[in-house]
């Protein structure tokens, strides 16, 4: 009987740790997962991953002595806790009511430099109708870099853009569609070539040519991302929704515009919303804007202000205390959909575009709405302070989609999330198998996979533009991935600095001609 006991005792504890080790398994395959998506960073660096519901600071191995000494250093000037759980949040939460009115959605310094004018810095792209405000008039736009024939593997996002402007069409939106392209330095193309003009423009996709980088010390992921932000130079639109180049659509999302500017009542989301991501409080491959040419002005303000001190810190060139210039508290704690709670700058993208949205909407704009899986945080400000007005917990914006409940998804089981389809990685379609593509574009009946719902409507734009396709970019360059490369790193950010500062704080060709 009491080795029985024993026996039984020994088997209850093995379940323990055996569960433990799946639950830690599981949490470690979902934080690399992320980084998938990318080919290989740099040793030196940062990210973050979830551990009992709070957020630790990993430094990946081979990081420097100096920047060691750097960051210890900076914790200890600091008063406050580092990370956050839900218990320290100290903000009221209010929840919205829920008996709202649906609304009804339309049918169809370096020291040895004098800094140039903000003209001068960055081109501003032609602007089309007249000086007053736009209401109610919307666009999606994308943004594909790096086009060119010398690396031709940019046609699969132009292609994908013609794809997105096709199904937002066919589901109903009543927005516009329109593309940043900015052309390669390696290629003297000014512009696309004319059956790719033709592919987009008979899609209804209005095109707005970007300047060129003026050298390829430029031409990556770090420097082009930043691009995305050109969405505030938009003011014929009174809203822009940005979408990542590798984005289809599965629901038209104009109720996203909708919901942030109504025809009558108050809104319900702000004039800027950020998506938050599985280990990230932002996902600039997803986010909405209302365009206006001195918020433009801003965001390139902390640009330089972020890059000019970049310049004075030890590798990786990056405070992840201060982050963009703005020490985060325990009261407005970063927060992910997968519970991950921080305070300090340490997520993916976070020198980027990913922590300059953060950043920039809810710290100098102070004004935004943060989608986080079914919640809504919107905050603002009061007295000059940024406070957390509400949130709701309610996923109201379930009520909008096209897309049938997702089992099992607790992610993309929720709207906006589950009302796109992300092509990350090598995932694209462009880059499978082409020995299936003209039997899926040929398929009856209604396409049920991604893949196969990205082919058909790129077999009707190609055919209502009359070009032929071609892929053969996907087979002989390698993979398709895109010119400027998958993600950004340290390395190409601090090369990208030094050249700006070397060209009196410019990324831009023929710059001193304006």
């Amino acid at each position: 009987m009491v080795s029985f006991n024993v026996t039984f005792t020994l088997i209850v504890y093995m379940g323990f740790i055996l569960y433990g080790l799946h639950s830690q398994s599981r949490l470690l395959k979902l934080y690399f997962s992320q980084l998938d998506e990318e080919e290989s960073h740099s040793n030196d660096e940062l990210v973050s991953m979830p551990k009992n519901k709070t957020s630790r600071l990993r430094i990946r191995k081979g990081t420097s002595v100096v920047y060691r000494k750097f960051r210890q250093s900076a914790k200890q000037n600091q008063s406050k806790p580092t990370f956050s759980t839900d218990a320290s949040r100290k903000q009221p939460v209010q929840t919205r009511q829920s008996n709202r009115t649906k609304p009804t959605l339309r049918s169809s310094h370096h020291p040895n430099h004098t800094k140039p004018s903000f003209q001068a810095l960055h081109r501003p792209i032609p602007q089309n109708g007249t000086s007053t405000s736009p209401v109610r008039k919307w666009a999606y736009a994308f943004l594909v870099g790096g086009c060119g024939q010398t690396k031709p593997e940019y046609k699969g996002f132009i292609y994908n853009v013609a794809v997105a402007a096709q199904r937002f069409r066919e589901l109903g939106s009543a927005a516009d569609v329109l593309v940043f392209v900015q052309m390669s330095v390696h290629t003297e193309e000014i512009e696309l070539p004319e059956e790719e003009t033709r592919l987009l423009e008979s899609n209804g996709v209005r095109i707005i040519y970007l300047p060129k980088f003026a050298r390829p010390v430029h031409e990556k992921f770090y420097a082009l991302v930043q691009e995305k932000f050109r969405i505030l130079e938009l003011t014929d639109y009174s809203r822009v929704l940005f979408l990542d180049s590798d984005i289809m659509p599965l629901c038209s999302m104009d109720y996203m515009f909708e919901l942030s500017e109504p025809e009558t009542g108050e809104p319900t989301l702000k004039e800027n919303v950020v998506l938050a991501w599985r280990l990230e409080p932002a996902n600039a491959g997803f986010f909405m804007m209302k365009p206006d040419l001195e918020d433009f002005a801003s965001v390139q303000d902390a640009i330089l202000k972020r890059e000019e001190k970049a310049l004075t810190l030890p590798w990786p060139h990056w405070d992840p205390v201060e982050g963009w210039g703005h020490v985060i508290e325990a009261s407005d704690a970063w927060r992910t959909p997968d519970r991950v709670i921080g305070t300090n700058w340490t997520w993916h993208a976070v020198f980027a575009d990913q922590g300059l949205l953060y950043y920039w909407t809810k710290y100098v704009k102070q004004s935004v709405s943060l989608i986080i899986n079914k919640d809504i945080e919107n905050w603002g400000s009061k007295n000059g302070t940024f406070v957390l007005e509400s949130t709701n917990h309610d996923a109201i914006l379930n009520e909008y989609t096209c897309v049938p409940p997702v089992r099992g998804k607790y992610l993309f089981g929720n709207s906006p999330y589950r009302d796109f389809k992300h092509f990350t990685g090598r995932s694209k379609p462009w880059q499978q198998n082409q020995s299936s593509v003209f039997e899926t574009m040929s398929m009856e009946g209604e396409p049920i996979l991604p893949a196969e719902k990205w082919y058909r409507a790129l077999a009707i734009a190609s055919k209502k533009a009359d070009v032929q396709l071609n892929f053969s970019f996907a087979t002989e360059g390698g993979h398709g991935d895109p010119p400027v490369g998958r993600f950004s790193d340290y390395g190409t950010m601090i090369n990208h600095i030094k050249a700006k500062r070397a060209n009196n704080w410019t990324a831009y060709e023929d710059v001193g001609k304006v």
